[in-house]
C-alpha cells in the first residue's frame, strides 16, 4: 500500500472514528493507526489481498471502525477477502479486485452483544448419527426480557444443512464449498458451528450491517460503477464459498463464550 493514500486517508478515518466512538482526537489518532497497520500486516502476509484496489482496502478500515471489529488478524473477530467486480458493463466489463469485509462468528457475535439483540452466547453445539456424521446441532442465545433475561435455544437439523449446501452450489455455479462433504462425506463440524451462529443471529434479528449504518456525505462510494455491477461474490453468501487462504479451514478460532 501506497504511503501516500494512507497518510491522506487518515483524517476522514479519525472523523469517523471521532463520530463513533466519542473519543478524545489523541485516542482517535491512535485508534486509526493501529488500524492502518493490522491492515498492512494482513496485506502484506496474504497475496491475495494485494491485488485489490487500495481505495477498497482503506473501507476496509472505515468498516472496521463503523463495527468495532479491529482488524487485528490475532482477534479473529473479520475476515478480509478479495472479490472481482465488473465496473463496466456486460458488453463491455471492466473488472477489478476489490477487498471485502466480512465479520467472522466472533466478529458477528460481537455486533451482536453491542446492539443489545442478545446478552450471551453458549458454543454452538453439533448432534451426530452413529457414524459420526454431522446431522444437526443448536445454538444458545441469551436474550434481553423482561423480568429476567432467558435462554432461547436455535436448532438445525438436515434439512437445514441440504438447504444451506444447496444456496452454495447455486452461488457457486453447481459446486458447493467443499467443507460440506468434508467430514465423514457430511459437513465439517466446525464449519456446521460457523453456519448455526450465522443463522441463529439472524433470527433473532442480527444484522451484521447494524455497526456500519453510520452514512457521512464526505465518505465516497468506494466504486462508481457505469452502469451495471456484476459481483462473484456477495458478503452474504461468503461463507458459502470454500475459503481462501485468509481463512482458515475450521473458520475460526472459538473463544471460550
Amino acid at each position: 500500500m501506497k504511503h501516500e493514500l494512507i497518510k491522506a486517508a487518515a483524517p476522514t478515518l479519525q472523523k469517523i472514528a471521532g463520530i463513533v466512538t466519542g473519543r478524545d482526537p489523541k485516542d482517535v489518532e491512535a485508534l486509526v493507526s493501529s488500524e492502518l497497520g493490522f491492515l498492512e500486516q494482513r496485506v502484506k502476509l496474504d497475496k491475495a489481498l494485494q491485488g485489490c484496489t487500495e481505495e477498497s482496502l482503506i473501507d476496509c478500515v472505515k468498516q472496521s471502525i463503523r463495527t468495532n471489529l479491529s482488524l487485528n488478524k490475532q482477534a479473529g473477530l473479520v475476515y478480509l477477502f478479495p472479490q472481482p467486480i465488473n465496473t463496466g458493463t456486460k458488453d463491455s466489463p471492466k473488472w477489478v479486485t476489490i477487498a471485502t469485509f466480512e465479520p467472522s462468528p466472533d466478529g458477528r457475535l460481537s455486533i451482536a452483544r453491542q446492539s443489545g439483540r442478545i446478552l450471551d452466547a453458549k458454543r454452538p453445539v453439533v448432534t451426530k448419527d452413529d457414524n459420526g456424521r454431522v446431522i444437526g446441532g443448536y445454538v444458545d442465545l441469551l436474550k434481553p426480557s423482561y423480568p429476567q433475561p432467558r435462554w432461547e435455544s436455535i436448532d438445525f437439523d438436515e434439512s437445514d444443512i441440504d438447504r444451506w449446501k444447496g444456496y452454495s452450489a447455486k452461488k457457486n455455479k453447481g459446486y458447493a464449498n467443499a467443507l460440506y462433504a468434508s467430514w465423514k462425506g457430511g459437513i465439517d463440524p466446525e464449519f456446521m458451528r460457523a453456519k448455526m451462529l450465522k443463522h441463529a443471529l439472524g433470527k433473532m434479528g442480527v444484522n451484521i450491517n447494524e455497526g456500519m449504518a453510520l452514512q457521512i456525505e464526505e465518505v465516497a462510494p468506494m466504486v462508481e460503477p457505469s452502469q451495471e455491477v456484476e459481483t462473484a461474490l456477495t458478503v452474504d453468501a461468503i461463507e458459502e464459498v470454500t475459503p481462501i487462504e485468509e481463512e482458515p479451514q475450521n473458520f475460526d478460532e472459538w473463544s471460550d463464550l
